[in-house]
């Protein structure tokens, strides 16, 4: 994974290194999931020049997805991040959006975007490919009836990651917050 020193909720992270380092450091985790079998895979709204010079997020980038695809040989479903982010900014309107996602081979699934999907229907370039998604969903365990998830150890965990990954220098204050 790589750290930014921008938050992609408010603006679009830039990753400037080339692609021997992001193939060395970067995109090592990314590369071990695909090779561990992993099912989706969230495409991140930050630039990566090394992949797509144009400045597109890697998020919206035909030359990202051909990346993942050819190469590093995934063929399983590529999510993207919230589509409300400010990291997207005049990317995000939805006609533009619309226009950009081609998705044979991209779609978006987080419910802050619902309202984007009727628009993206009507244009014909939404849903992601059916064999794909098929396949994914026949690989999904069903849940035993009754059963809930684990809630309080999924918060433990995220707790224990939101702590680990963060580190505060000098003062620190959160707007709104006295």
């Amino acid at each position: 994974m790589a750290i930014t020193s921008i938050d992609s909720h408010i603006k679009l992270p830039v990753l400037k290194q080339n692609m021997a380092r992001l193939k060395r450091y970067e995109l090592k985790p990314f590369m071990a999931a695909v090779g561990a079998g992993v099912r989706m895979v969230m495409l991140g709204h930050l630039a990566v020049p090394a992949i797509d010079p144009s400045g597109v997020p890697v998020s919206f980038s035909e030359n990202a997805v051909q990346f993942i695809r050819r190469g590093m040989g995934y063929d399983g479903i590529l999510i993207t991040d919230a589509l409300n982010m400010g990291g997207i900014g005049h990317f995000s309107e939805q006609e533009r959006l619309a226009v950009r996602l081609r998705p044979a081979w991209i779609f978006s699934c987080i419910p802050q975007t619902l309202t984007c999907y009727p628009c993206i229907c009507r244009k014909r370039v939404f849903p992601a490919s059916p064999d794909r998604l098929l396949g994914f969903r026949k690989r999904l365990k069903p849940r035993k009836e009754g059963a809930a998830p684990l809630f309080d150890l999924h918060q433990a965990l995220s707790r224990r990651l939101t702590e680990d990954a963060i580190s505060v220098t000098g003062k620190c204050r959160i707007r709104g917050v006295r």
